[in-house]
């Protein structure tokens, strides 16, 4: 298994599962144009790999920026991750602000979207650890919102 991470890099890329994780701690995340940037410069990294899998670290952000967010998220990251290839988006909400229900909920086809709330479990979906006995969603529903309503 392939690392590949410079020390002072947001990114680190896995190999094996062609995964990419941002490592942006979500609290220096605390506007909406902070997240959009961040998210280009995410966008940017996906392209110099093969991905299929990415883990993103989701701030805790007032409901007016969380509705924005989703919104361009689901208009334009969406399409350009399925362009990329991405096959699994895991969300990582697990911030203690955030209104995570303690378990997975998944939702989506293309990709396959996973709320998470830690890490490690985030990971273990992607690498095909997971039991998907969680909640889950309608799996035609690729978009977020729905999951927005349980995380906020």
């Amino acid at each position: 298994m392939t690392t590949q991470t410079n020390l002072s890099s947001q990114f680190e890329y896995i190999s094996k599962f062609k995964l990419l994780i941002s490592k942006a701690r979500p609290e220096t995340q605390g506007s909406f144009t902070d997240y959009t940037l961040f998210f280009f410069s995410f966008l940017r990294e996906a392209e110099l790999h093969p991905v299929e899998n990415i883990i993103i670290s989701s701030p805790a952000m007032p409901e007016e920026f969380s509705r924005k967010l989703h919104n361009w998220f689901n208009d334009y990251i969406l399409p350009q991750l399925r362009h990329l290839g991405v096959n699994r988006i895991a969300i990582v909400c697990g911030s203690p602000q955030c209104k995570n229900p303690g378990s997975p909920v998944f939702y989506g086809k293309n990709p396959e979207t996973g709320l998470f709330p830690s890490m490690p479990e985030a990971k273990a979906w992607i690498a095909g650890l997971f039991n998907k006995s969680g909640k889950t969603g309608d799996p035609g529903d690729t978009r977020l919102f729905t999951a927005y309503k349980i995380t906020g």
